[in-house]
């Protein structure tokens, strides 16, 4: 039991809330809820990957028909650079990814 409690272990993260969007063929910044899963495995101690998705919502502009969703989809690293108290339970992260 204590060596799966020593084991790296995945985690999932989910995170929403409201995003900025540039209006597809207008002028102007349209907005809508957006919504982002992420699930991670550590790979060393400092080190952990991750893939993502998410999606949104783009509000139609006054008087015209619709909304249209988007979905985007990709990958990522992240590299501790610093803990920041001494627990280890805050830390300062690099992240970078494609998608």
């Amino acid at each position: 039991m204590a060596l799966a409690a020593a084991m790296p272990q995945p985690w999932v993260g989910i995170s929403a809330g409201p995003v900025l969007l540039r209006e597809g063929g207008r002028g102007g910044v349209g907005s809508g809820p957006m919504l982002r899963v992420e699930v991670g495995y550590p790979v060393a101690d400092r080190v952990s990957a991750e893939v993502w998705l998410s999606s949104t919502i783009e509000s139609a502009p006054p008087r015209s028909p619709g909304d249209s969703a988007m979905v985007a989809a990709g990958g990522g690293a992240r590299l501790r650079v610093a803990h920041l108290d001494s627990d280890g339970q805050l830390s300062f992260w690099l992240h970078g990814g494609a998608g």
